[in-house]
């Protein structure tokens, strides 16, 4: 199954992306992969047709959280990804 069949089950299933959310707002230290794969897995919503209205707001508050962040090492990706979701 390729990434787009199953980004399409997932909005299907109502399969809610806020587990993306909780992986963002882990600890970056030790956490760092899991926030990568998290991030990811949110960016891949921009890739399938009105992707962004099944982006949960609490997940873009969280990428707004990391890019506000002066120290962190996600901030440059998490800045591309609000400009390509159009915030």
């Amino acid at each position: 199954m390729n990434i787009y069949a199953t980004l399409f089950c997932s909005v299907s299933y109502k399969t809610d992306v806020s587990i993306s959310r909780r992986s963002l707002s882990k600890d970056p230290r030790t956490f760092n992969d899991e926030r990568e794969q998290a991030l990811k897995l949110i960016r891949s919503f921009i890739d399938i047709p009105d992707g962004i209205k099944y982006m949960p707001i609490g997940v873009m508050r969280a990428i707004v959280s990391i890019a506000e962040q002066a120290d962190e090492k996600l901030r440059p990706i998490c800045l591309e990804t609000l400009a390509e979701f159009g915030i």
